[in-house]
């Protein structure tokens, strides 16, 4: 991301709710448009304010707190700051978080919702809310499973009620499927839960092999929050691969590339592939994956390699 200004040739300043999390731990970085150089010096060339109730991220954190322009808050805290982009990524996406900690992953996309996009309002700036490409999936609401998508669904019509009442500039993404470096080991999600287990030669028991699902390289993904944030579309974008893969191709590709010894299970279980992303709108950005799975997932391993 180039260093972007704000009104009148300021250095740009972002507030990032989630800033300890995966995507948002990259995008604090990819604001920031830092650069180290030889001694190990950091210097930023705009302004992260970071809303993080560290729950996940502390170790993330810690690494982003060494660049200049880089400031931490816990939810609640009053910012007086000027701020040109509030981008609410606070959430809970994995499925062991949503389903251990249900009634704050309601409130990430309801509460903390609403009160990013009046912030945003009254710092008159432009408001950016990560949603998922899963949010038109059928699904029961008073499910366990499904308050992570209703959450979304809620924050998604908030945020265009809010846009079309008072006029704040809105920009929405709907992320299929991210996976990449930073992670959490015990993350529940499909990528990293067959990487940990083929990097430990255990076996992997997959559920629904033949299932079809997209996955989108971490630095693919900042790329076009990048693109959306700074375009003038307000309406939903969504944003992922068109090439799928199956499950228990995933897991094979995973074993190889790991240099594993663990075997795999393979459970029969009719589940709905997931549908592709519409990425009409992404594209007209100048938009699209440049990533490989393979490509991507020999670099994740590695950052798991040094972790478990």
């Amino acid at each position: 991301m180039a260093a972007h200004l704000g009104p009148k040739g300021k250095r740009g300043k972002f507030l990032i709710t989630g800033g300890g999390g995966f995507i948002g731990s990259h995008l604090c970085r990819k604001c920031l448009s830092y650069e180290e150089d030889d001694s190990g010096t950091f210097a930023a060339c705009n302004e992260v304010l970071c809303i993080d109730n560290l729950n996940n991220g502390n170790g993330r954190i810690a690494d982003l707190q060494r660049i200049p322009g880089f400031r931490v808050f816990r939810p609640g805290s009053f910012i007086a700051d000027e701020i040109y982009y509030v981008l609410h990524f606070a959430s809970y996406p994995s499925p062991k978080d949503h389903l251990r900690m249900p009634l704050e992953t309601l409130a990430a996309d309801s509460q903390y919702t609403m009160e990013m996009v009046r912030l945003a309002h009254l710092k008159n700036a432009v408001f950016m809310l990560a949603s998922t490409g899963h949010i038109d999936q059928e699904h029961d609401p008073t499910n366990e499973r499904g308050i992570y998508a209703e959450g979304k669904r809620f924050a998604e019509a908030y945020t265009m009620a809010f846009h079309r009442q008072y006029g704040t500039e809105v920009r929405i993404i709907r992320m299929f499927n991210s996976y990449g470096p930073g992670m959490r080991v015990d993350d529940g999600r499909v990528v990293p839960t067959f990487i940990v287990k083929a990097l430990k030669d255990e076996v992997l028991n997959v559920q629904g092999g033949d299932q079809l699902i997209s996955l989108t390289y971490i630095d693919d993904m900042v790329d076009a929050i990048e693109r959306i944030l700074y375009s003038d579309i307000c309406e939903p974008v969504e944003v992922g691969s068109l090439q799928r893969i199956s499950i228990v191709t995933l897991a094979r590709k995973i074993i190889k590339l790991a240099g594993s010894k663990s075997k795999l299970t393979t459970t029969s279980q009719q589940i709905k592939d997931e549908r592709l992303p519409d990425l009409h709108k992404a594209m007209e950005l100048g938009w699209a994956p440049k990533i490989e799975i393979e490509e991507g997932l020999v670099k994740t391993i590695e950052y798991f390699r040094e972790r478990i």
